[in-house]
């Protein structure tokens, strides 16, 4: 059994949160700087930290996006490796 697919999925799922996280951040700030201007101070401060929680995840997971890509690819290098070192039977001739 191989564990492919669930690399994939992984590596789906770290894209999709480095894709949406920053969009979550700066919606976070809006929503933040808006309560602000209507002078909700505690709810400004509020929604700035959770765009600053998002922004430190997308560190986290640009980081494990990276580690799981090298991971990927160097698995495919080794599966490559191995494969090319197996030793093939001659064919018989006719």
């Amino acid at each position: 059994m191989s564990d492919q697919p669930c690399h994939k999925r992984v590596l789906a799922w770290l894209v999709t949160l480095l894709l949406t996280l920053p969009i979550l951040a700066w919606a976070l700030i809006g929503i933040g700087a808006l309560l602000a201007a209507m002078g909700d101070q505690d709810g400004r401060v509020l929604f700035f930290r959770l765009a600053a929680a998002c922004a430190a995840l997308w560190v986290v997971d640009l980081v494990g996006c990276v580690v799981a890509l090298a991971v990927e690819t160097l698995g495919q290098r080794w599966q490559l490796t191995e494969s090319a070192s197996e030793p093939t039977e001659p064919q018989p001739e006719d």
